[in-house]
């Protein structure tokens, strides 16, 4: 019979008819093709994308990177396609939404059921594609890092011998918010659960909620029911399930999913229990899981875990009912979280004659590589006769070629236990005999051989497996990592947990042992040690070591970093040395001990109370490393270790900023001292800054006139953190006589230190410290000075009892308006402090007693800045022009003649014009007042910012205007402070003579606001240090001038100038000082502000200069204006006259108006005219 097709063909049919022929064929060729590649399309995809992996040098399974310049080879291609042949691809289909069991309908008024998709049931595997139970051995390529998760790649890695692969179907969750399991599930939800493990359950919610989803509100009081299918690999297995939960759950094992649903005709294998296993041998095929979990309250977890019962490794030896067992086990115990290799995960029971190894799955490829090294992590309880060792081959598929080199890593016995993770490192070009190509084979191997019984308990963990290139190297001064990078953790050698966050930083981010968890201790013993080591050793020998380091210090070199911690009792922090080398034995690490001479030593802190111990704030610490023993010419090896010995944990250590970097030399400074806040350097050498306090960009106070654009703040550009103490502290002594042995230098010369002669430091008499400060706060914030003349050695950060407050400013409760002690202060405000006092409640001697007795350091002092926040904050405080120094008191005695007790007055008469050169005889204006440096300023007259000043060029302002057509208003929440410095000296004044203060003043006010005059009295009783009081000196007491009343209350303002008087009789006998202060503390209204001029002492306050009375009959004839007081813009005038006669005269008087106030100068009327307008006074007095 002729083919069918040749027949076909050979028909004559219309053309039309043929071409819908062609198309029916074509669309049958595509129907046949899609469904072939449907049946292939993923083994011909894995075999293309695994040949790109080797091409580029990938592992085939996507887990490993190489190196792009190792190319593939026609060997790798092959085992590409040999490992997709026995791996098929697991089908993964669209999710959709799961069909309701029967049992779970919803009811009237039941929960909404989400719509979260969710997969559908994978169909079951047929049995010639059914899954591997072994995979192959494959290749891993450099980095190497094998973290320990219970996931399938750290099964597939690794010749489990618990591991078994029961199918790739996911687990489904039923999530209800009761504990019945009753009504519809709230949500149904598979593996897209956030740390969720598609073919595993692992949850650890603490106190919080299972599920972040706007249906779900339970963190108590709710169940899970969790279904999976398992396909049973040919054969059967031996499989053991383990549960743990919190608070408990019930595993059932099902013949189909719909009794998987419902619990019908189903094996339970736990019931209701907190923590259980149990085992069962089951025949090839799929069955159904259903692991049912209840939560009432407290903390919530649960974890199942499958294993195998029985061993895959060949080279195993099991010794009677022996098992070896080695798997993943779960928990706090590991090094990092949350999992790691244990040599039985079931039992610690360990038979003798027995070997077990845990063997990677292939091979470690090291190829291009010059110095690979394999390190691991370990802890260890083996008894006497159980010995633990690493062995390493070069790979062959032919297991009986493997010549396994065995380096040994514990040898058991007696009290051999260790449950502080330690390090082993391999260098794998060091194993003898070398092994000869790139390709590694690796095992742990744990031998009770030749031994007979059994051995209880018997452990060893590993963890955190990793093989790379290790360059041969080491770290010495000038080191440094500010941490801000992730690439500087390479440089550093660290316990599982540790990572970089911006939990608590000196800047950016740094070292947390712990994140978003507190650390942890071992089930199994202590101590537990999280530490940070530096990946080289340290080489200070000469040639290596720089004589100086980046900021050009030259003295010995030291380890600096910054620190904060909370930790529980029986934690201690350290700093420690080893020389060992880094290799399988056990490293003798020593805390660094205190130097000969005090210094500090390596053991930071010490936990021995009863609570924990919180020191929140960031803290630098310097630790000497000629401290070690051999330090200039053996190379050692550091590390920072929180040694965990207590039965209680907290939330950990922070490090930050780590140095290695040379002693800046003398730790003290010049004397006097005088920060601007306007170099950095000279701020990083002498002040520790802890929490926030940085130097702030903007607008400081004028320092000798000049303005400045820095100032120091507590928190930079934010609010102040809430309930906390931060502080900014020098980080060098003043040694005020300078009479400390150990001072043998002055440091002087850098940045803006003052530098002094020794005479004039061995002769102090007046000791000041001043600063300028605005401050934004909240109620109940503390912002304080401090004094210490404690040992700067003293590393210890929570003994505030070696300082003493020494001055103090606390916001109230509630922000009084126009009160100094307002939370809000927007001008500069100044701050003086006795340091005599402050020495003595500091030492408790007087100043007289320190420099003639007492000891070499008792003057030695710091001084810090410190501020407390309360629940609420502001943006805190701006800290400018700290001065230290020599303030020697500038006094007027006023009274002319010598007085019997208090000796030569200096005259009856003090004539201040607030000019800067006039008169001679007076210092200059910045030396007779404390002004140009904040607020008030001395104002110059100029064409463009009007009629200024009453007499001369100058004038003092509140709020100086650069232009007379928009002058500047004073500040809101301001107390704005002029004061003088001179101190007036009425003890020898006669009462009799009336001594009066005077000045002339033109001003412009809110009624909100007040303008005052102010006076302290002297009392030596008094020894109060804070915020508006100086020890010695009463509190200031407002004034009232005359004629006017004070200012304020109401919305006024005068133009003109204005003689102001204020009556000095109450302070005869006393000593006084005098300020004015603009008080606009509150945020209702501002306005030009005050100017004053002329400010001077005289008696006679009825008015005049002299106790000389005015002779009567008394006739002025307008030729000069020395009888009157002329205020406003009075004054004379020669320009408008009248009288009764002609110009020639005549024997009638003249009769002539000759003082006049200028309306308008330009004009010519006399009679009629005002003298004033709005907002001017004008008088005219005798």
């Amino acid at each position: 019979m002729a083919p069918l097709f040749r027949n076909h063909f050979k028909q004559r049919t219309p053309r039309g008819q043929a071409l819908v022929e062609y198309a029916l064929i074509l669309a049958l060729l595509a129907i046949a093709m899609a469904v072939a590649l449907a049946a292939t399309g993923p083994a011909i995809a894995d075999v293309f994308s695994n040949v790109i992996c080797n091409i580029s040098g990938q592992d085939p399974c996507g887990t490993q990177v190489a190196d792009l310049s190792i190319a593939g080879d026609p060997s790798a291609f092959w085992e590409t396609v040999t490992w997709v042949a026995s791996n098929p691809r697991v089908e993964s289909p669209f999710p959709t939404p799961p069909l309701r069991p029967p049992t779970l309908e919803p009811t009237a008024g039941g929960p909404v059921i989400t719509n979260t998709p969710v997969p559908s049931r994978t169909p079951i595997p047929t049995s010639t594609l059914g899954p591997s139970q072994t995979p192959s051995d494959r290749a891993f390529y450099l980095p190497f890092y094998e973290p320990v998760k219970l996931d399938p790649d750290s099964r597939a890695n690794w010749r489990l011998d618990s591991s078994i692969y029961l199918g790739g179907d996911e687990w489904v969750g039923y999530y209800y918010q009761n504990t019945s399991f009753s009504g519809p599930p709230t949500i149904v939800h598979n593996v897209s659960i956030p740390g969720a493990d598609p073919l595993s359950i692992a949850f650890d919610w603490g106190s919080g909620q299972p599920i972040s989803d706007g249906s779900w509100s339970a963190s108590d009081n709710f169940s899970v029911s969790w279904v999976r299918r398992i396909d049973v690999p040919t054969g059967g297995a031996g499989i053991r399930f383990s549960v743990t939960a919190d608070d408990r759950a019930s595993l059932y094992l099902c013949p189909t999913e719909a009794d998987a649903m419902a619990l019908t005709g189903c094996d339970q294998l736990l019931n209701n229990t907190a923590s259980g296993s149990a085992t069962r041998t089951l025949p090839e095929g799929s069955q159904w899981l259903t692991l049912r979990y209840v939560e009432n309250t407290g903390d919530a977890n649960v974890r199942l875990d499958i294993s195998s019962i029985g061993g895959v490794n060949p080279d195993d030896t099991v010794a009677g009912a022996g098992e070896c067992a080695w798997g993943i086990k779960t928990g706090n115990d590991s090094n990092s979280l949350d999992s790691m290799f244990d040599e039985n995960p079931n039992s610690d029971n360990w038979p003798g004659g027995q070997v077990c190894y845990l063997e990677l799955r292939g091979w470690v490829d090291t190829a291009g590589t010059s110095r690979p090294v394999l390190s691991f992590w370990d802890v260890w309880d083996l008894p006497a006769g159980v010995n633990a060792s690493l062995q390493v081959a070069d790979y062959s598929s032919d297991r009986a070629a493997l010549n396994w080199r065995t380096v040994p890593i514990h040898t058991g016995g007696t009290n051999v236990r260790n449950y502080e993770w330690t390090r082993g490192e391999v260098i794998l070009g060091n194993v003898a005999p070398a092994l000869t190509s790139n390709r590694i084979a690796l095992r742990f191997v744990l031998s009770s051989a030749g031994q007979s019984g059994s051995f209880d308990p018997a452990r060893w963990y590993v963890d955190d497996v990793q093989v790379k290139e290790t360059p041969d190297g080491a770290f010495t001064v000038g080191q440094s990592w500010n941490l801000n990078a992730s690439g500087q953790k390479d440089d550093f050698l660290m316990t599982g947990r540790w990572d970089l966050t911006t939990t608590r930083s000196h800047g950016g981010t740094g070292f947390d042992d712990s994140p978003n968890r507190d650390y942890d201790l071992h089930s199994q013993g202590s101590p537990r040690v999280h530490y940070i080591e530096l990946a080289h050793p340290v080489n200070l020998t000469a040639g290596v070591a720089p004589a100086a380091d980046g900021e050009g210090d030259t003295g010995l070199p030291l380890l600096s970093f910054w620190h904060a911690f909370q930790i529980a009792p029986g934690t201690q922090l350290q700093v420690q040395y080893t020389n060992d080398p880094p290799d399988t034995t056990v490293d003798n690490w020593t805390t660094i001990q205190v130097g000969a001479g005090g210094e500090p030593g390596g053991l930071l802190y010490d936990n021995t109370g009863s609570t924990v111990v919180p020191s929140l704030v960031m803290r630098p610490v310097e630790i000497l490393l000629n401290q070690i023993p051999n330090w200039d010419t053996v190379p050692f090896r550091l590390r920072f270790a929180m040694i965990v010995g207590g039965t209680t944990t907290s939330d950990g250590w922070w490090i930050d900023d780590i140095k290695i970097e040379r002693d800046g030399g003398s730790k003290f400074t010049a004397y006097p001292f005088v920060d601007g806040a306007e170099d950095e350097a000279f701020t990083d050498k002498n002040w520790i800054r802890l929490g926030a306090w940085a130097m702030q960009l903007g607008q400081g106070v004028r320092e000798n006139g000049f303005q400045t654009g820095r100032a120091y703040t507590d928190s930079l550009n934010t609010n102040s953190l809430p309930n906390l103490s931060t502080t900014m502290e020098m980080k060098r002594y003043i040694d005020l006589f300078y009479d400390t042995a150990a001072n043998t230098s002055d440091p002087g010369g850098t940045g803006e230190l003052l530098t002094g002669t020794v005479a004039e430091r061995q002769n102090i008499n007046r000791p000041m410290m001043t600063f300028w400060h605005r401050r934004d706060v909240r109620g109940g914030t503390v912002f304080a000075v401090d004094m210490t003349t404690a040992d700067l050695d003293d590393n210890d950060p929570l003994t505030d009892t070696e300082w003493h407050q020494i001055w103090s400013y606390t916001a109230p409760g509630s922000n009084p308006d126009n009160s100094i002690a307002h939370w809000q202060q927007n001008a500069w405000e100044r701050v003086e402090i006795d340091l005599s006092q402050a020495l003595q409640t500091t030492t408790g001697s007087t100043l007289a007693a320190l420099r003639s007795g007492g000891t070499e350091s008792d003057d030695d002092f710091r001084i810090r800045f410190r501020i407390v926040s309360g629940n609420t904050t502001g943006d805190g405080v701006l800290i400018d022009w700290i001065q230290i120094k020599e303030l020697p008191e500038l006094v007027h005695k006023f009274w002319d003649g010598t007085d019997a007790t208090y000796g030569a007055g200096d005259g009856a008469l003090v004539d201040d014009y607030v000019e800067t050169v006039f008169p001679i005889s007076l210092p200059s204006v910045r030396e007779r007042w404390y002004v140009d440096v904040g607020e008030w300023t001395m104002m110059q007259e100029t064409p463009t910012n009007g009629d200024v000043a009453r007499s001369g060029s100058f004038a003092f302002h509140d709020s100086p205007q650069p232009d007379i057509a928009s002058p500047n208003n004073y500040l809101l929440d301001a107390y704005v402070i002029l004061e003088l410095r001179t101190i007036m000296d009425l003890r020898g004044t006669d009462v009799a003579l009336n001594p009066t203060l005077f000045y002339w003043q033109r001003y412009n006010i809110q009624w909100t606001d007040r303008f005052r005059v102010e006076v302290s009295v002297e009392d030596p009783t008094q020894t109060v240090s804070q915020q508006d009081r100086l020890p010695g000196w009463g509190p200031w007491q407002e004034q009232d001038p005359l004629p006017y009343i004070e200012l304020g209350g109401t919305n006024t303002g005068s133009i003109g100038w204005q003689q102001q008087m204020v009556a000095l009789n109450s302070f005869v006998g006393k000593r006084i000082r005098v300020r004015w202060v603009v008080n606009s503390m509150n945020t209702w209204g501002q306005d030009d502000g005050w100017y004053l001029d002329n400010v001077s002492f005289a008696y006679n306050g009825d008015g005049g200069r002299t106790t000389t009375p005015v002779p009567l009959p008394f006739f002025d004839d307008a030729q000069s204006v020395n009888n009157w007081t002329m205020e406003g813009t009075w004054g004379l005038a020669a320009d408008h006259f009248r009288s009764a006669l002609g110009d020639s005269g005549g024997p009638t008087m003249w009769h002539g108006y000759w003082f006049k106030c200028y309306n308008n100068p330009t004009g010519n009327q006399v009679s009629g005219e005002s003298c004033g307008w709005s907002g001017m006074r004008t008088t005219m007095d005798r």
